[in-house]
């Protein structure tokens, strides 16, 4: 353990960096191996100074650490990593939403995900320059985008050159959704919703609620299950991600898709299941841009979100939903997220694989040996 005489610090407040200096600073260093992990710093505070449960940069003298120029360090102090729904946790990008990274939990035996190498996001294809530099800057050079191959090509990500992109669907084709109209009628009746919301044209003008609605269906059905196995090149490419490399994974709004691979691999790298489901369920909030303002219509400006998914408090949700003879709380209701469907998720797994391990070894190539090597890799 290291602890230089003074630590230069880049903190981050309502996403405007200011610079600090702590001096001296509590700050642990863990080395492993050749190099020092992104998280290789939790800082501590003996008093209650505010910006310390923001997220730092950390900049470390070049004696101390050897890194990668590519790949700066990150540190969220542990008691901010364990809030998924502190604003904070984002990372802002203008265009797109819903971007986090998935470290800064703890785990059952005694560690934290570490932070600054795997992020989950929404679409990414709105992307400007600012943005793509801005992965460039945080060492993202592997994308995995698990959308189908008419959602990926109909709104291609916007990457910095030499991203290492693999497009892994987990529903979908080269024609859609693969959702037939008979399916649609079945979720609409089910889910309570009235016979106008079968107007695919009108729906379709306004989001993918079907996608969404079929998505927020199935989880603990044979069909959710046997799915799971779509994930099987995510971790496959953790396992084999250089150290110079950190990776992004994303869906459409970085909700059902993205949220359960992020479930899955939090409960691989050993996070408790409440802070699972919590960091599932903060979807919810995070596709709602100005969700206090009900007079606004700013989700409007993104492809990760749509109307259906804003508050009920939403002038023009509510107008939308008065249209279709239903109410905003009926319609998304339909569609969120809730603890239950991981549960359900994970219940289903147990039931046809006898245990979470079996399930990793069996679809996702990932036995004793790759769990600890991803544990080895992603906690500290």
């Amino acid at each position: 353990m290291s602890t230089p005489n003074s630590l230069t610090t880049t903190v981050v407040h309502d996403h405007a960096p200011t610079l600090a200096t702590i001096d001296p600073p509590s700050a642990e260093v863990r080395r492993k191996g050749s190099y020092v992990r992104p998280i290789g710093c939790y800082l501590t505070q003996k008093d209650s100074n505010p910006w310390m449960t923001h997220r730092l940069s950390i900049h470390l003298p070049s004696r101390l650490l050897r890194r990668s120029p590519s790949r700066p360090f990150s540190a969220h102090c542990i008691e901010q990593g364990q809030t998924p729904m502190n604003p904070r946790r984002l990372v802002a990008l203008k265009g797109t939403l819903n971007m986090r990274d998935i470290g800064g939990y703890p785990t059952v035996d005694g560690k934290h995900v570490v932070c600054g190498r795997i992020y989950r996001s929404a679409n990414l294809a709105q992307l400007g320059p600012d943005d793509i530099a801005q992965l460039q800057e945080m060492g993202i050079h592997t994308v995995v985008d698990l959308r189908g191959s008419k959602e990926a090509r109909d709104d291609p990500d916007r990457l910095p050159p030499g991203t290492d992109y693999a497009n892994t669907p987990i529903i979908g084709n080269s024609k859609g959704d693969g959702i037939d109209e008979g399916t649609i009628s079945r979720l609409i009746a089910a889910a309570g919703l009235p016979k106008s919301m079968l107007n695919t044209a009108k729906v379709t003008a306004e989001g993918p609620y079907y996608r969404m609605l079929y998505l927020a269906s199935s989880y603990g059905t044979d069909a959710h299950t046997a799915k799971l196995a779509g994930y099987r090149p995510l971790f496959q490419k953790l396992l084999t991600l250089p150290p110079t490399s950190n990776l992004l994974f994303h869906c459409t709004g970085g909700r059902d898709r993205t949220g359960v691979a992020t479930a899955l691999l939090h409960k691989t790298l050993g996070v408790p299941d409440d802070m699972i489901e919590s960091d599932f369920v903060a979807s919810n909030e995070y596709l709602q841009p100005d969700r206090d303002n009900p007079d606004s219509t700013r989700f409007r400006e993104f492809r990760s979100t749509n109307v259906f998914l804003q508050p009920s408090t939403n002038k023009e949700f509510q107008r939308v939903a008065a249209d279709f003879g239903a109410s905003p709380d009926e319609i998304r209701g339909a569609v969120e997220l809730r603890p239950d469907l991981l549960r359900r998720m994970f219940r289903a797994i147990q039931d046809k694989y006898g245990s979470f391990d079996a399930f990793l070894a069996s679809e996702l190539g990932v036995g004793r040996t790759e769990r600890e090597a991803l544990k080895e890799r992603f906690t500290s």
